[in-house]
């Protein structure tokens, strides 16, 4: 599945910062079915 348009993803920092990313690769990694089988995604 492709990002959409405005899709944006924001993490944590080791040093407690946080940092947002529209990169398309950092939100394909929170589209990633749930561990638990459960078709939602994380995003």
């Amino acid at each position: 599945m492709n990002p959409g348009v405005g899709e944006i993803v924001i993490a944590r920092l080791p040093d407690g910062r946080l940092q947002a990313s529209a990169n398309p690769a950092h939100v394909a990694l929170f589209r990633q079915p749930d561990t638990n089988g459960n078709t939602k995604t994380f995003a």
